[in-house]
């Protein structure tokens, strides 16, 4: 058993892997480190591998079948809530065969793993400063900091999908904090090294950094150790080099570093997840009296009982329809239905539910957020009507991808780049400007740069979603014979005209003639 990288990005970052045992292989979406600093000189799944290969075949396979389970939720579950409770006892039972005492046994004594120059056997506290006990590795604590390393590669997958299915609902700045939270119930959570990086990421915050914008962001102050946990956790030490053969790196200043960055910037994390207001009362007396912090005003998720509403709609498919498409046959629905069955055990990708968002937000059927929380079994149903409004409407090809699968062979894959593409017409470049004039000003300094309009940029991230895989249609027979040419051939790539058919779309749905 083994996992292997066998997708990158277009800089040589990972964004998805293989785990292979037999002849059987599971994919998993890595793509949350596509900006992580990867040398690209080293396996990052090596030494994981070499602990794998030492274990007895019985145990391999039942390590196997906890990932299978694991992803056969990941395909089935999509609200974040019952998605993280039943991860959690997988998560559980994963690591009653990662005992770090076993995985340190491993490494030294059948590992070639050393350790880096410069650690001390003891510690002397007769020049040191406050708090550099805490914040200093001996060699006995960098040796369990190694083997914690090693023991938490497993999760990498497992945090990758996670990430991609909950980011938009936990947020970018939450995502490590919610994703470290699937190790609470696992004995690796409450163990001695990962108390010892606790207590190292605690006293490496300066004591005179403000947390107010952590605060107003929804983190109490004894969470932020939890929140920067979470991101040494899964940003750094899941990928650090432990191999100890470079004499100018070592875990510790890999993840020192990273500290320093995260602390020095952690104001901008924060940014737009607040709203201010004014302070008029600011400075006056008795209970009109408002702290700052008391002067802003933290978004809030939706509300239960709006999701109990949403979710009652959504379950009307037919009604659903005729409220966006009075005209919409619903033979179209119920050949819908039938073609997207096949997702109940496959996965959505986010390119698909942008697309149900884009459509059924017409006529204010159901509010592009509110599709976030709903059970797939749910989601499903709108996946049907959302493809049959599209196919009534002609928009085939984009009918086609919402409910396709990923072609699952990567080696067969030949995807085209997205600047390979066709353009948008001039002509509807300028109809989507007329529509949709509040363009954003880029950031940054230096020369100027022209205005973003956002219903283009929309287009190219749903291009680059789409393009960057295969897809397998799932259409009836007779719709699969009016894309392909063939209705037994459902292999399909992207065509090349991708952006206009999405800003022809657009430019239906801002014009309410869709």
């Amino acid at each position: 058993m083994e996992l292997v990288i066998n997708r990158v990005t277009a800089d040589g970052t990972p964004s998805e892997a293989n785990l292979k045992h037999g002849n059987e292989s599971i994919p998993w979406n890595i793509a949350l480190f596509d900006k992580m600093s990867f040398n690209g000189d080293f396996d990052i799944f090596a030494e994981i591998n070499g602990y794998w290969s030492h274990l007895p075949k019985a145990n391999q396979d039942k390590i196997f079948d906890i990932y299978r389970r694991t992803k056969e939720v990941f395909n089935s579950v999509y609200e974040k809530k019952e998605l993280t409770h039943q991860l959690h006892g997988l998560v559980k039972e994963l690591y009653t065969y990662h005992e770090l005492a076993d995985i340190k046994h491993w490494k030294d004594f059948q590992s070639n793993l050393v350790l880096p120059d410069g650690l001390r056997d003891q510690f002397s506290t007769s020049h040191e400063t406050p708090g550099t006990r805490e914040r200093t590795y001996l060699k006995e604590d960098y040796h369990w900091l190694v083997t914690l390393s090693i023991a938490i590669r497993p999760m990498i997958p497992i945090w990758g999908q996670f990430i991609a299915h909950t980011k938009k609902e936990a947020g970018t700045t939450f995502k490590e904090y919610y994703a470290l939270d699937l190790l609470s119930q696992a004995n690796i959570y409450r163990s001695e090294p990962m108390e010892r990086l606790r207590v190292y990421v605690t006293h490496s915050i300066p004591a005179d950094k403000s947390l107010a914008s952590a605060i107003l962001g929804g983190l109490s102050s004894e969470d932020v150790p939890v929140w920067m946990l979470g991101l040494v956790v899964i940003r750094r030490l899941s990928v650090g080099d432990v191999r100890g053969i470079d004499p100018t790196s070592s875990l510790v200043t890999f993840i020192y570093k990273y500290i320093g960055q995260k602390i020095k910037g952690h104001d901008n994390s924060f940014i737009g997840m607040v709203k201010e207001k004014p302070f008029e009362a600011h400075g006056q007396e008795g209970e009109a009296n408002l702290s700052r912090l008391e002067g802003y005003k933290v978004k809030q998720e939706i509300a239960a009982g709006d999701i109990a509403v949403i979710a009652y709609y959504a379950q009307d498919v037919d009604n659903l329809a005729k409220l966006i498409c009075p005209d919409i046959d619903l033979a179209l629905v119920r050949m819908s239905e039938q073609s997207v069955a096949i997702l109940a055990t496959e996965q959505i990708w986010e390119p698909q539910i942008v697309l149900m968002q884009w459509v059924l937000k017409q006529k204010n059927a159901l509010p592009p957020r509110g599709l976030l929380h709903l059970p797939k079994t749910d989601i499903l149903r709108c996946m049907a009507v959302t493809q049959a409004l599209l196919w009534h409407r002609g928009h085939f090809e984009l009918a086609a991808l919402l409910s396709a699968t990923e072609q699952s062979n990567a080696d067969e894959l030949q995807l085209i780049g997205t600047d390979s593409r066709s353009r948008i017409p001039k002509e509807m470049l300028e109809e989507i400007e007329a529509l949709y004039p509040y363009s954003r000003r880029p950031t940054g300094k230096g020369k100027v740069i022209k205005r973003i309009n956002p219903a283009e940029e929309a287009i190219t991230s749903m291009d680059k979603l789409f393009t960057e895989r295969a897809w397998i249609l799932t259409l009836p027979p007779d719709w699969v014979m009016k894309i392909t040419g063939n209705r037994n051939n459902r292999r399909w790539a992207v065509p090349q005209d991708i952006r206009t058919k999405l800003a022809a779309l657009i430019i239906s749905l801002a014009n309410r003639t869709f």
